[in-house]
């Protein structure tokens, strides 16, 4: 009976001590792991370190744990592979990723598929993958860069936020190193791990993309702000440039003292308030109210988005000044050139009126006495035409069709002699004259220069109805002094010529509208209209600029620059005397205003000549095909319908090579009149002619 009892108790003590050292073997385990963890906690500290965080993590599992090497893999969502985070003695030295590779997915390494591999299949099947003899798995293939000699493998997925993100790799050398019942420890680590990378890699994303959106902006020539609340929380070096506030003063008041939102109808206002309310974007021109008081014009493109977690609006403010006097200069070309256009026209109408009454009147002359009344109020007539011809001179001018006869002229002399011819019609009117010496000559017509010229010393002189001084300046100027005008000056040397008035100055409501045909501010019966308008189109013909200033209430000044010329200005050549030649000859007559066929027929018949006359430039064609061996000149009208003069004289060239033909029109020589003279045309008059004019150039182009 005390035997049994003994045996008993020594069973019981054996038991007891058996549980014992399984309770122990657990605390230990348990310190351990405990332990192991507060080692992991020690590695992960500090995040912001990917490299040493990666070094410690490894380096920590490696101590703690019966591993010998350890790797880490993260999931490539699209490719649904793994590829390598860092490893222990990979080549015989750590791996490391650049946090960079990670984000640009170029250069990863990749482990094999998730049929090839235990990491893969710990991936594919959500559970971790314990290879306790390498050599008895057909999982385990070793990569071609593995200098480890690997017996035990474990591979363990590791989940942040409920999925799965990676595989921690933990291997030994020799068989059997990992038991079951240690996965448990090794999920806490790989769970561990991966949420301290993943964080880590997180923190350089956004350092990232901090550094790339900063290097943007910084670099950006676009001003962009952020806002919070109204208030300005962060803006580039442009922005900055572009409102003459630094960040720190911006940061005081809000984008409502930035724009003008009195620049248009659009009420900005409700724009922004939407942008805060929701995540939209849009795109509005405004202006913004710089330092210096000054207005920007600027295109805003403006969104919402988060910052750090907060709503945020963000503004990309474009300067458009330059675009702005662009689309200005734009507008007032393509209203100029609708506006020579018109006048034009007018003007070519208006000289085939007037070539009905001047032919009219030039044969009337011949068959009256001179001393009789008729023949003065005949030439009164003519006078009266040859007022009208310069009136429509001048709508040509400004329709840039009125350059005549260009050479070098001096623009001294010039402004010499049309301002003694202007102050002797003109006392009250005191002329200052500030002419550079030598100064450079310019290519231009000089009847036309002198017309412009008086017009600008009418327009000065009615701006002075009490007197005043009228101040008249040359120089010599470059593009570089031609700087802040309504349009850009072509590179090269320029003669300025500049004519101020002390007078009433122009109101900056009508300033633009100076050089328009027709306006004018002088009443009813006191001026065309037509003085500065022509002015312009002289100076734009002859490749010039002109422009006004004013201040109102005390001066105006005028200015035209001249393209220069090293030619230096010769003397007029002499005119040819105002007298008849007769002739003979066949000429044939071509216009399809009735007018000029029936008062051109009379003319030339008064000077000798027979006359075929045709409508139109079909009729001549035929005419001339069948006639071309007795007609000696053909005169063609250059603007007609149907087949126009130009078509007219390459047809009548195919039918004879050495047709003479004189050209006549409304416009000048100038446009499609000088490619006619370039083929091969014989002379050219413009209409109204006279007489002695038509008689002059028809024996020249017979000779």
């Amino acid at each position: 009976m005390g035997t049994f009892k003994a045996e008993q108790n020594n069973r019981d003590f054996n038991m007891f001590r058996e549980q014992v050292k399984i309770i122990q073997e657990r605390y230990e385990k348990r310190t351990l792991e405990l332990s192991i963890i507060h080692e992991l906690g020690k590695a992960v500290i500090d995040v912001h370190d990917f490299h040493r965080l990666c070094e410690n993590l490894l380096d920590t599992i490696i101590r703690n744990t019966v591993a010998e090497n350890c790797s880490v893999m993260f999931q490539h969502r699209q490719k649904q592979s793994l590829y390598l985070i860092c490893a222990s003695d990979y080549n015989n030295q750590n791996y490391i990723i650049d946090p960079k590779t990670v984000f640009s997915k170029q250069g990863l390494i990749y482990a094999p598929d998730a049929d090839r591999g235990a990491a893969g299949r710990a991936l594919s099947d959500n559970r971790p993958v314990l290879i306790e003899n390498t050599e008895d798995s057909k999982l385990f293939s070793a990569g071609p860069d593995t200098q480890v000699k690997i017996k035990s493998l474990l591979s363990v997925p590791f989940f942040i936020e409920e999925k799965i993100k990676g595989v921690i790799n933990l291997s030994h050398s020799a068989p059997w190193t990992f038991k079951a019942d240690d996965v448990n420890l090794f999920r806490v680590i790989a769970d561990f791990a991966g949420a301290s990378l993943y964080s880590s890699l997180n923190y350089h994303k956004l350092k990232n993309s901090e550094e790339n959106f900063r290097s943007l902006t910084e670099h950006s020539n676009n001003g962009i702000a952020i806002f919070q609340n109204d208030v300005h929380i962060y803006a580039n070096p442009k922005y900055e440039e572009l409102t003459g506030y630094s960040l720190a003063e911006l940061r005081h008041f809000s984008i409502n003292r930035l724009i003008d939102f009195t620049f248009q109808q659009t009420d900005l206002r409700q724009i922004l308030k939407y942008l805060k309310e929701d995540t939209g974007n849009e795109l509005f021109v405004a202006r913004i109210i710089r330092q210096n008081g000054t207005a920007l014009d600027v295109e805003i493109s403006a969104s919402s988005m988060l910052y750090y977690g907060k709503k945020t609006l963000v503004i990309s403010v474009l300067d458009i000044s330059d675009r702005k006097i662009l689309e200005k200069q734009l507008i007032y070309a393509q209203k100029m050139q609708s506006m020579g256009t018109l006048a034009g026209g007018i003007a070519h109408n208006f000289n085939n009126l007037l070539m009905g009454i001047q032919g009219n009147a030039s044969i009337a002359l011949l068959d009256v006495k001179e001393e009789s009344s008729a023949h003065k109020n005949l030439a009164n007539i003519e006078k009266l035409v040859k007022s009208g011809a310069s009136l429509t001179s001048q709508l040509l001018g400004y329709a840039r069709e009125g350059k005549f006869e260009v050479k070098p002229v001096n623009l001294n002399l010039i402004v010499k002699e049309t301002s003694d011819t202007f102050g002797a019609a003109r006392k009250d009117i005191q002329i200052a004259l500030e002419l550079e010496p030598g100064i450079a000559g310019v290519k231009a017509d000089q009847g036309q220069i002198e017309q412009t010229l008086l017009n600008l010393y009418i327009n000065a002189a009615d701006a002075m109805p009490n007197g005043g001084t009228l101040t008249i300046k040359t120089a010599n100027v470059t593009d570089k002094d031609i700087e802040n005008k309504p349009y850009k000056a072509k590179k090269g040397n320029y003669v300025l010529v500049s004519v101020k008035d002390t007078g009433l100055g122009i109101d900056p409501a009508i300033i633009d509208r100076m050089f328009e045909p027709f306006f004018t501010t002088k009443g009813l019966a006191k001026g065309t209209g037509l003085g500065l308008a022509s002015s312009y189109g002289i100076v734009k013909g002859h490749g010039g600029y002109i422009d006004v200033s004013s201040i109102p209430g005390k001066e105006t000044t005028l200015s035209i620059y001249m393209p220069s010329t090293n030619k230096s200005a010769s003397d007029e050549e002499a005119l040819l005397a105002d007298q008849l030649i007769n002739g003979t000859g066949t000429i044939l007559l071509v216009d399809d205003e009735e007018i000029i066929t029936c008062t051109g027929e009379q003319m030339l018949k008064k000077l000798g000549y027979n006359v075929i006359v045709a409508e139109n430039g079909k009729k001549a064609i035929d005419i001339f095909r069948e006639e071309h061996e007795n007609i000696d000149l053909v005169l063609l009208d250059m603007i007609m319908p149907g087949i126009g003069g130009m078509e007219t004289f390459d047809r009548l060239k195919e039918i004879n090579k050495k047709v003479r033909l004189l050209l006549s029109s409304g416009y000048s020589l100038d446009g499609q009149a000088r490619e006619i003279m370039d083929k091969g045309c014989k002379g050219f008059i413009q209409k109204p002619f006279t007489l002695s004019n038509i008689s002059q150039k028809v024996k020249e182009v017979l000779s």
